[in-house]
C-alpha cells in the first residue's frame, strides 16, 4: 500500500497486505477507499483497508471452486445511493462472479451470481455503467466476443446483446456516458478502438491507437485515454481520432502487459513494469517524477 506524504509531496510505502500464495492478475479499489479486491491463480481475496484485514469469502460452487481456473479482471459496481458494496469478477474459464456485501457489520459477501458465460473462454475485462435504476454490465472473452447484460442487485444478470467483433480480440472496455450508452472497445492484438451502439451492438466508428494495446483507461471527461503500448511503455491519446498526443518511456525489458491509470486528478500517470518497479510521470510534462520498488522481480 501506497500513499502521498503532505511534507514531500511523494509516494512512500504505508503497509503490506498478506492474502495470496502465487501471482496476482488483477486489483480493483472500491469508490470509497475502503475495500480492495485481488484475484490470481489462487482465487478471489478482498481486504479492509481501513483495518488492514481480509474479510471472509463466500462459498462457491464446486465448479468455481476449481483450482485451476485463475481471477482475470475485477470491478466494484457502485450504486451512490446504496449502503452494500458489490464485487464483479471473471476467471479464466468464462465464469462471471458478483459478489454483495451482507450483514450486520457488512463484513461478510454473499454470491449473488456465479455463472460460465459464452463458450467459457478467458473474461479479458469487465466494466459496469449505473444510470437511474439500470445498471449495466460489460464482458469481453478472448474468443472476440462482446456481451453486455442488466443486472437488478437481486441476482438476476439478464443479456442485452451479444457480439462477436470480426478480428479484434479485445483487451479493456469502457461504456460512454451518454444517453446511448456506447461502448468503447480496445483491441489487444490490432491497436483499434471500436465504439459499438449500446442499443444493438452496431460497430459505429473505428480508430488505431497503435500495433497493440496491453491496457487501456478513459479519462473522466472521456476526452483523453491512456494505453501500455507493448513497445517503449505508456502512451497518452486523444479519444475522438485516436492520436497520440504524450508517450511515457518506461525502457521495458520484456513485452507483458502492464496496467496504467491516471491518477490525482489525472494530473499524474501511474503504471506498472516487469522488473518490479511502479513508474509515476506528470502527464503534461511527460517527466518521470518517482520510481516505486514493489517486488524484486516481475
Amino acid at each position: 500500500m501506497l500513499f502521498l506524504s503532505n511534507d514531500c509531496k511523494e509516494y512512500r510505502l504505508e503497509g503490506r497486505l498478506v492474502g495470496h500464495k502465487n501471482t496476482i492478475n488483477c486489483l480493483a479499489v472500491s469508490c470509497n477507499g475502503n475495500m480492495l479486491a485481488s484475484g490470481g491463480s489462487d482465487g478471489m481475496r478482498i481486504c479492509d483497508l481501513k483495518r488492514r484485514v481480509q474479510l471472509p469469502t463466500p462459498r462457491q460452487t464446486p465448479a468455481i471452486q476449481n483450482t485451476a481456473d485463475p481471477v482475470t479482471c475485477a470491478c466494484w459496481i457502485t450504486r451512490q445511493e446504496a449502503t452494500r458494496e458489490t464485487l464483479c469478477y471473471g476467471t479464466g474459464l468464462g465464469f462471471i462472479c458478483i459478489w454483495q456485501q451482507q450483514g450486520q457489520g457488512l463484513e461478510d459477501f454473499n454470491a449473488k451470481v456465479s455463472r460460465r458465460i459464452g463458450m467459457g473462454k478467458e473474461i479479458m475485462c469487465l466494466t459496469y455503467d449505473h444510470s437511474g435504476d439500470n445498471s449495466r454490465i460489460a464482458s469481453e472473452t478472448r474468443d472476440r466476443r462482446v456481451q453486455v447484460w442488466t443486472f437488478d442487485f437481486k441476482g438476476l444478470l439478464i443479456p442485452i446483446f451479444s457480439i462477436e467483433l470480426s478480428t479484434t480480440v479485445p483487451r479493456t472496455v469502457n461504456f460512454n456516458r451518454t444517453a446511448g450508452r456506447n461502448l468503447l472497445v480496445f483491441g489487444m492484438y490490432d491497436g483499434k478502438i471500436h465504439t459499438l451502439r449500446g442499443s444493438d451492438s452496431t460497430v459505429i466508428a473505428t480508430n488505431k491507437a497503435g500495433p497493440m494495446i496491453g491496457h487501456a483507461v478513459v479519462d473522466a471527461p472521456q476526452t483523453l485515454f491512456l494505453i501500455d503500448n507493448v513497445m517503449n511503455g505508456f502512451s497518452l491519446h486523444r479519444l475522438e481520432d485516436g492520436a497520440c498526443i504524450r508517450t511515457y518511456n518506461t525502457n521495458p525489458v520484456k513485452t507483458f502487459p502492464k496496467q496504467v491509470v491516471f491518477g490525482e486528478q489525472a494530473t499524474l500517470v501511474v503504471g506498472g513494469s516487469d522488473t518490479g518497479t511502479i513508474h509515476i510521470f506528470d502527464k503534461n510534462e511527460g517527466a518521470l517524477k518517482q520510481v516505486l520498488q514493489h517486488a524484486d522481480k516481475g
